[in-house]
């Protein structure tokens, strides 16, 4: 093996030699996860647009009316449990 061959080694050949590999660093993986992860929710916010069953005016009308009415829900049953809880000796 001449000086001009171990000049044209490439690092995956040296490392193999011995045993060993190159491995992604952490910024590589955090950016390979992150990249997944937004790849996911654009695909899942275009899914469910497209599958959507009404307006987006609707929905969120509909959606502010049911989060009203647990509120109201939560209250009285609040309310209910400090009456009954009033007249119990602590």
């Amino acid at each position: 093996m001449t000086i001009q061959d171990l000049r044209n080694l490439d690092r995956e050949e040296v490392l193999g030699w011995l045993g060993l590999e190159l491995k992604d660093s952490t910024g590589a993986r955090l950016a390979k996860t992150l990249g997944v992860l937004t790849a996911g929710v654009l695909a899942g916010g275009c899914i469910a647009l497209l599958l959507a069953p009404k307006a987006g005016n609707e929905l969120r009308d509909d959606l502010r009316e049911r989060l009203r009415q647990m509120g109201e829900t939560n209250g009285a049953r609040r309310g209910h449990k400090d009456r009954s809880s009033a007249g119990s000796p602590a």
